[in-house]
């Protein structure tokens, strides 16, 4: 049994968390099937985000009305939520 451990000093000391985005290696290249999978879920995703926006704005206007929302205050309200979701 072999035992992993991480460097004191060098570059591999630095934690993951400061320099994952940067400086990322792979052990192994994935297999062809594993990548196929993980595209397919990325495709999947936006599919399904993208579909969600566009149904949003198709049904905003029965929704507006349904619910007694002038068209001001809702695009107000998605703005302020738009600045928000940024700070976060």
């Amino acid at each position: 049994m072999s035992v992993i451990t991480r460097p004191e000093r060098g570059p591999s000391a630095v934690p993951a968390a400061r320099t994952g985005l940067w400086q990322r290696r792979l052990e192994h290249y994935p297999a062809t099937t594993a990548r196929y999978a993980q595209l397919a879920l990325v495709a999947l995703i936006t599919i399904v985000l993208f579909w969600q926006v566009y149904v949003v704005g198709g049904v905003s206007t029965l929704l507006l009305s349904h619910v007694g929302m002038s068209f001001s205050f809702f695009v107000a309200a998605l703005g302020i939520l738009g600045r928000v979701s940024e700070v976060l």
